[in-house]
């Protein structure tokens, strides 16, 4: 009888190290998709981050391409040619 509880137990043992081995394989994949993820999360990060910094800057310049006139009275700034026309003209008046 001693012997087959002996018998049991080390196959129990072997069960639970077989177990432990299958966990600690799933435990390094698990780990090996985290580290990728974070990887790219981060260079996402760099990326939005890249986008965010050109966007500030395309707004700046398009700021500083912004003139501002005092006096003109203008009805719709959608047509570039009629807009061109009104600024020759308001020009010329204050020259």
């Amino acid at each position: 009888m001693n012997k087959n509880v002996l018998i049991l137990l080390q196959e129990e043992i072997r069960k639970l190290r077989d177990e432990q081995e299958q966990f600690k394989e799933e435990i390094k994949r698990l780990r090996d998709v985290h580290k990728k993820e974070t990887e790219e999360m981060d260079n996402l990060k760099k990326e939005v981050k890249a986008v965010n910094e050109e966007i500030e800057r395309l707004k700046a310049e398009n700021r500083r391409k912004n003139i501002i006139v005092q006096g003109l009275e203008i009805r719709s700034a959608n047509n570039p040619k009629e807009l061109k026309a009104k600024m020759e003209n308001f020009i010329e008046k204050r020259n």
